[in-house]
């Protein structure tokens, strides 16, 4: 029950914040793009993804144009640029020496770089508020031949700053059916940082909090370090992989008879591999999966595993059909089975 409490108390918290952040103002609409064939567009640029730029715009909405069509930009405001190779700059933008030039004005001597070494640019906002980016989705799904229903709630945080990025997602599914109620909950935090000049490189800082009734898993907190690697890093698609260690501790409850309980403490090796790709021309396509093995330090034999997928498909601007799926797998569970999946579709709205 307390467990419970605590998932519905923090997503409901998670949900403020994610309708809060919709209120976070943005900087003037008065950045200037310009086109190969002369044309200009002014307002503000929201950021450089997938080879496409965004811009909002007073009269037309937000726009996304291809990268290639432009020849200069500029803008008085601060951004992150991210170069092919990894390399980061930060400042102001305007044009190079020719077109299809971009140069970087920043504390130090402007840095000045081909159209296609940027492969994305990161507005660093001067407010809390601007750099908070959220969404949320609810799903429900009913099976009148087996009389079950399950319902999930997903909702992630990211706050990003000019050499971090930090992250919380939380997931809580209820599945019930004639005969029993289950409810699995899991909430990760996690953040990355990288020196201004780094090239593929991140240290990264975790933990997450687990139960999971299928499992016989009360409670797992989870703290752990590694570091990681961006193995490709394109204008559509990112595989990234890290390798650390982590401690946890477990209350565990057998399925068979509730009222054995044990506590116990371990450490794991954490090996993690992730990879996306997305596409913001109309329709909007986003993918994210990420696979996770746990190998025990202290429990020999002991192995976990987990696993995320995420699938989102833009029906009309800003509202997405949402196809979510989770897996975890642990080889000493204290129940009859060793793993637990989940398969959620729903409608889901981003900012």
């Amino acid at each position: 029950m307390i467990c419970n409490l605590r998932g519905w108390l923090l997503l409901t918290l998670l949900t403020v914040l994610s309708l809060h952040s919709v209120h976070a103002s943005a900087h003037a609409k008065v950045d200037v793009i310009t086109f190969y064939n002369g044309d200009r567009v002014t307002g503000e640029i929201k950021g450089l993804f997938a080879g496409y730029l965004q811009v909002k715009t007073d009269a037309m909405g937000t726009i996304n144009i291809e990268w290639q069509e432009l020849s200069l930009l500029e803008s008085r405001f601060n951004y992150e640029v991210r170069l092919s190779n990894g390399q980061r700059y930060f400042g102001s933008l305007s044009g190079g020496s020719r077109p299809g030039t971009l140069q970087v004005s920043g504390s130090g001597d402007p840095e000045i770089f081909d159209w296609l070494q940027v492969v994305e640019l990161r507005p660093v906002e001067g407010t809390w508020r601007e750099r908070i980016d959220a969404d949320i989705s609810l799903g429900y799904s009913y099976t009148q031949a087996t009389s079950s229903t399950n319902s999930e709630i997903n909702a992630n945080l990211s706050y990003e700053a000019k050499e971090s990025q930090t992250a919380l997602g939380a997931r809580y599914t209820i599945s019930d059916t004639d005969t029993e109620t289950a409810r699995s909950s899991r909430f990760d935090l996690s953040r990355q940082t990288w020196s201004p000049r780094r090239e593929d490189l991140f240290r990264a800082v975790f933990g997450n909090f687990e139960s999971n009734d299928q499992l016989g898993l009360e409670a797992r907190i989870v703290a752990g370090a590694g570091v990681g690697r961006y193995v490709i890093d394109t204008h559509g698609m990112r595989l990234s992989a890290l390798i650390g260690a982590q401690v946890l501790t477990e209350d565990t409850v057998d399925t068979e008879a509730r009222s054995s309980q044990s506590s116990s403490q371990s450490a794991e090796l954490a090996i993690n591999a992730g990879y996306s790709m997305w596409r913001f021309s109309t329709p909007e396509l986003f993918l994210d999966v990420s696979a996770s093995l746990f190998p025990s330090i202290t429990d020999s034999g002991r192995v976990r595993a987990q696993s995320d997928i995420s699938l989102k498909w833009e029906l009309v601007e800003d509202l997405f059909w949402e196809v979510s799926a989770w897996g975890t797998y642990d080889n000493d569970a204290q129940s009859d089975q060793q793993y637990d999946y989940g398969i959620t579709t729903g409608l889901g709205w981003s900012y």
